[in-house]
């Protein structure tokens, strides 16, 4: 494979050719061919994205040209922050950025007055307000302030006192906010037990249910479209005959146990329908949907049992 970076090329006509080599020797037959055609074939040397006449001659550039960026750099070194092409000048926009610096200066020293100028003065009249209260209208949170000698400062005494009064009342401020959070949360709670806790409803002991038991295996035969309409019917039936409570399909599944191999006859879904009495299952049937149900069904299974069953409450026997 071909250099790709740094080879030896062959140029006929100033255009270059795809002869590539890293050694010279490598294209000099090829040179020879070429030349016939075009005498001024030549060979050079690519390398950085130029033609050199030798390697030696790139690498000398290399060199020299390190150098003059060093030299470069070090003249961008002598160079000010106000330095432009053309020479060191003034930048035209400097007059206003001078304007703008003197106007934010005045507009900074305007608001520094302001704001100490409102403290000077809410200072003068807290010390006014001092000088007129006596000792008797002194509150005794205050009167510790009040009493300072001349040189301005309060006494190791007062300092204390001052202290332990500050300490009091936020320990009494804390024993306050702990009072009302705690009742607050233990309301708080009162109420999300009223919520959580929901009342306990009694089973009746005399409530009845009847169950219509449904044991079948469909036809081997029974073509996708049939069995389509069969179960349309069944949710038509479930969904239009109020007496109908809850309905539940379901398909058989072999565990292993003993105990089916007792069983003579196999069948691979149950059908549940559940009603609040024989009262509501008589109703279903007399129902005209169920007349529509009946007929797929009985034209859809190849064996089937049907049971019916009342449930009542806390009776085994």
């Amino acid at each position: 494979m071909p250099p790709r970076y740094t080879y030896w090329t062959i140029l006929a006509g100033g255009q270059p050719t795809a002869f590539r080599a890293k050694d010279r020797k490598e294209l000099l037959s090829t040179l020879k061919q070429i030349r016939r055609k075009h005498p001024d074939a030549e060979m050079k040397w690519f390398a950085r994205g130029h033609l050199w006449e030798s390697p030696e001659d790139a690498l000398r550039e290399k060199q020299f040209g390190q150098k003059s960026r060093e030299k470069r750099s070090e003249k961008l070194e002598d160079r000010g922050r106000n330095w432009r092409p053309g020479g060191n000048h003034r930048d035209p926009r400097q007059a206003f950025k001078d304007i703008k610096k003197s106007r934010n200066q005045k507009r900074r020293q305007a608001r520094w007055e302001h704001e100490h100028r409102n403290d000077e003065t809410s200072k003068s009249g807290t010390a006014k307000r001092r000088k007129q209260l006596t000792p008797d209208k002194i509150s005794p949170q205050n009167r510790l302030k009040s009493f300072k000698g001349k040189s301005g400062k309060h006494s190791r005494t007062d300092l204390k006192e001052q202290s332990v009064q500050k300490i009091r009342s936020s320990k009494k401020l804390e024993a306050g906010r702990r009072k009302t959070t705690k009742a607050s949360n233990s309301f708080k709670s009162y109420k999300g037990d009223r919520k959580r806790t929901p009342a306990t409803k009694r089973k009746d002991p005399n409530k009845t249910g009847f169950i219509h038991l449904v044991l079948f295996t469909p036809r081997p035969n029974l073509t996708s479209s049939e069995r389509t309409v069969l179960v349309q019917s069944f949710n038509r039936a479930v969904q239009e005959i109020p007496s109908v409570k809850r309905a539940r399909v379901g398909q058989r599944v072999v565990t292993g146990r003993p105990y089916e191999k007792l069983m003579k006859q196999h069948y691979d879904y149950f059908a549940v329908l559940e009603f609040d009495n024989r009262a509501g299952f008589e109703i279903y049937l007399e129902h005209p949907v169920h007349a529509e149900l009946s007929e797929r069904f009985f034209s859809a299974f190849q064996t089937a049992l049907m049971y019916d069953y009342e449930i009542k409450q806390g009776k085994l026997l």
